[in-house]
């Protein structure tokens, strides 16, 4: 009967172990000033925010699809990321239109994201 237990009680063993070196792993850690954390912040990859951030702009965002399914360009343009893409989503008549999205990521204000639809 022994042999019964044996699997949940390595179960247990393990993430026991697991969230102690979490926890002991976290603590040697210094806190990160607001320069750093925005500068790791504006490091990552910010199109899935971007993406979020028009759909709340739009008439029926369930609508919404990109053109080609993939984001379009990235570009630095004043020490700003700048993403481009094309998308359709129903416009206020209920077609479809396509239409170029652009976000603009910014360190200021401690971190920004800004979602326009370019005429």
């Amino acid at each position: 009967m022994p042999s019964q237990n044996i699997i949940p009680n390595s179960i247990l063993i393990a993430a026991f172990a697991f969230f102690t070196f979490a926890f002991f792993s976290n603590l040697n850690k210094t806190p990160q000033s607001e320069e750093e954390r925005v500068n790791e912040w504006f490091a990552e990859n910010h199109i899935f925010e971007c993406e979020l951030n028009l759909k709340e702009r739009l008439k029926d965002p369930e609508s919404y699809v990109t053109a080609d399914k993939k984001l379009g360009y990235f570009a630095l343009v004043n020490k700003n990321k700048v993403y481009t893409w094309e998308f359709r989503s129903k416009n206020g008549f209920g077609g479809y239109s396509n239409e170029i999205a652009e976000c603009t990521v910014s360190k200021s204000e401690g971190g920004s994201i800004s979602t326009n639809v370019l005429d």
